[in-house]
This record gives C-alpha cells, structure tokens and sequence, in this order.
C-alpha cells in the first residue's frame, strides 16, 4: 500500500524556484538568484535578507530533492561535488551585489562556480504539477 505523505507546504520562493526552472528543466543558478531578487526583494539593493531568504528557500529545495546542483558536460548532467555544494550554500560568501549591473554576481573568488545550474529533479516537476 502506497504510503501517503503529508503535503509539503513551499514557501512562495520555493515555489517561485520550481517555477523558474519548470520550462526549460534548469536554469543558471546566478539567473535564478537575480531572478528571484526581482520577484521578492523590496528592500534597496543590496538586500542581504533577501539573500538569507532565497539560501534558506534553496537548502530546503535541496533536502526535499526538488532541485539540484549540477553542470552540463558533453551533453550530461553532472552533479555538483559536495565540497561545491556547501560554498554554493553560502549565499553572502558567494554573491556580492554589482552596482553597475544592478543584480547580484560572483564574488572573485567564486566565480568558477559560474557553470553551475540549478536543476528541477522529477521529484520537483511532480510537486509542481501536483500544486
């Protein structure tokens, strides 16, 4: 017998995740950031607890399964080294607020985590269409 389990109730920024990756299966995970920032931040840039609130919204994703990290390599998907995953997590260490461009961006030293996308896993697609 199937087990039933409680409905998962997402925040409206969980869902806005599921939503920006639902056409096209993943998005980079910069877009989705700056996406995001547009739908949710009222504050003036930069909004840091924007940003606190986007990490928590993604880290529950994650643990949920709805979404991953990963990177397209010779037309596969890879998932992302835990090591990687954990900096991708710390949102005020990884992004930096640019001015000029008026969005977020990679901070320096991160900015080799710029292939890395945020994909929506089956288990995300069917909460979608279930919601």
């Amino acid at each position: 017998m199937p087990h039933h389990h409680p409905k998962v109730k997402l925040s409206p920024i969980q869902n806005a995740i599921n939503w920006c990756l639902e056409d096209g299966g993943s998005l980079e995970f910069l877009a989705t950031i700056n996406t995001l920032h547009i739908e949710f931040s009222n504050l003036p840039a930069p909004d840091i607890e924007f940003l606190k609130s986007a990490e928590s919204a993604v880290k529950n994703s994650i643990f949920l399964k709805y979404i991953e990290f990963c990177r397209h390599f010779k037309g596969n998907w890879i998932p992302v080294p835990s090591v990687e995953q954990e900096q991708l997590l710390s949102f005020q260490e990884i992004f930096s607020w640019n001015a000029k461009k008026n969005m977020w961006d990679w901070n320096e030293r991160y900015s080799d985590l710029h292939t890395v996308e945020l994909a929506l896993t089956k288990k995300g697609y069917e909460a979608l269409t279930k919601s």
